[in-house]
């Protein structure tokens, strides 16, 4: 009996035959190799989770920031889109 080691280069599966005396080092590799992959899936999992969180936070900010001056609050009946596509016109200066 042997072990063989099999993995994908290139689009291409490569398997190879490990010498006796190298099996348990290519196990300890592989086990690391896996770890590493959980640990890079997890972080990636995290990091969607922060933007999500940011994303949130920033909302929460700019409708707290926007609540004591209603002229930059939005109405109900409009939508961030509709207020964004208004003809815009000029501001008048006040004396």
């Amino acid at each position: 009996m042997h072990t063989r080691l099999t993995w994908s280069q290139q689009g291409k599966m490569m398997t190879r035959k490990v010498p006796a005396q190298n099996v348990e080092q290519i196990k300890a590799l592989t086990a690391s190799y896996r770890q590493y992959r959980r640990q890079q899936r997890d972080l990636a999992q995290l990091q969607k989770e922060i933007k999500e969180i940011i994303t949130q936070l920033q909302a929460c900010i700019t409708e707290q920031t926007r609540k004591p001056f209603r002229f930059l609050s939005l109405s109900p009946k409009m939508s961030a889109n509709s207020a964004s596509t208004r003809r815009k016109l000029p501001l008048k200066k006040m004396s």
